[in-house]
C-alpha cells in the first residue's frame, strides 16, 4: 500500500490495539472516546492485552467486550518473570501482533492502531484521524502530536531531535553532573512544542500514545524482549524502581519500527493529529523534585 492507493478512512479496515494495567476507572471512557475519533472508518475492531492488573480492569473489558467488537487477552502476572516494565510492555505488545499476525479475523485488516489507554488521548477527535489519510506525505506510520510540549522522548528517533537514547544518557551524565542537570539535558531539552500547521516530521521511531501502522509490516515486525539488556532491579534509582523500569533496556517501540525501517518504511510525526495534553503539574512541570518528576513520567509513559 503507497500513498496512492491509502485511499481515504471511509474505505479502511481498522484493528485498535493496546496494552491495559490498573485503568479499570478510566479504560471505559477512553476506549469509547477513541473509538469515536476512527468512527469515519468503514470497520473497526479492538484487541486489548491486559496484565498485572490489581484492580478491577478486567470486569471494565468485559463490559467493553460485551458492548462493541472488541476482544481482550488476559496475560495474569507477568512482574514476576519480567520485573522492568520494557518488557512486560513489550511481552503484552507482542500478543496482539501475534494475532494480526495469525488470527482469520485480522486478514482483512488495512492499518493497525496502537493506542495508550491511560488518558493520553484525551483531545483526540474525527478530524485529527481524518487528517492522516489526507496527509501529503507518503506514510507507512504516522505518530500523534501533544498539545504542548512533546512528552515521549524515550520512543523519540531522528537524527538532530533524539539521536540517542534519553534513560541511558541520563544515567551516563548524572555521574559526572548531578541528576538535576543530566534530566534537563536529555530529556527537557528535547521537550519542543510543535505547532499543528507545521509541515510532517519524518523519524526514525516516535509514539506519543498514538502510532497508525499500515498492517502489512506487522507480518515480519515484532517488539523485542532482550533480558541481557535489562539491569538489575536492586539498587536502582528509586524512581526507576517506582516505575518498574530498570533505566537500560530500549522503548519497546524503537527496535519495532527499526524492523520496519529496514522493510522501507518511511515513519511520520503528523503535527495535525494533536491526540492530548499532559498535566505538567502532575508529570514533569519544572516546579517539582527530579525523583518525582521521574516517577510521575515513566509511571504514565
Amino acid at each position: 500500500m503507497s500513498f496512492s492507493d491509502r485511499g481515504s478512512l471511509s474505505q479502511a479496515n481498522i484493528v485498535i490495539v493496546g496494552v491495559a494495567r490498573n485503568c479499570a476507572e478510566s479504560i471505559v471512557f477512553d476506549v469509547e472516546r477513541i473509538d469515536r475519533a476512527f468512527g469515519g472508518a468503514q470497520a473497526r475492531r479492538w484487541f486489548i492485552v491486559e496484565s498485572d492488573s490489581e484492580d478491577e480492569t478486567p470486569k471494565s473489558l468485559t463490559t467493553l467486550e460485551n458492548r462493541m467488537d472488541l476482544r481482550f487477552l488476559s496475560l495474569g502476572t507477568l512482574r514476576d518473570e519480567y520485573p522492568c516494565r520494557a518488557l512486560r510492555l513489550a511481552v503484552c505488545r507482542n500478543e496482539y501482533v501475534k494475532a494480526i499476525k495469525s488470527d482469520p479475523a485480522y486478514a482483512d485488516i488495512d492499518f493497525v492502531v496502537v493506542v495508550d489507554l491511560d488518558g493520553i488521548n484525551n483531545l483526540l477527535d474525527r478530524q485529527a484521524v481524518e487528517s492522516c489519510w489526507n496527509s501529503v506525505v507518503d506514510w507507512d506510520a504516522c505518530f500523534a502530536n501533544s498539545a504542548g510540549p512533546y512528552y515521549d522522548i524515550w520512543a523519540l528517533r531522528h537524527r538532530d531531535w533524539m539521536p540517542f537514547d534519553c534513560w541511558k544518557r541520563y544515567h551516563f551524565l548524572k555521574k559526572y553532573i548531578g541528576e538535576d542537570r543530566a534530566f534537563e539535558a536529555c530529556v527537557q531539552s528535547a521537550e519542543i512544542t510543535i505547532d499543528p500547521q507545521h509541515p510532517p516530521i519524518e523519524v526514525e521511531s516516535a509514539f506519543g500514545g498514538l502510532g497508525i501502522y499500515k498492517s502489512h509490516f506487522f507480518k515480519d515486525s515484532s517488539y523485542l524482549v532482550e533480558r541481557e539488556s535489562c539491569g538489575d532491579v536492586i539498587g536502582r534509582d528509586e524512581a526507576f524502581q517506582a516505575s518498574g523500569d530498570c533505566g537500560r533496556c530500549a522503548c519497546e517501540h524503537i527496535g519495532f519500527h527499526e524492523q520496519m525501517k529496514d522493510q522501507g518504511a518511511r515513519l511520520f510525526i503528523l503535527p495535525n493529529l494533536v491526540n492530548g495534553c499532559r498535566d505538567r503539574g502532575k508529570t514533569i512541570g519544572f516546579g517539582l523534585g527530579l525523583k518525582r518528576k521521574l516517577k510521575n513520567f515513566l509511571s504514565l509513559s
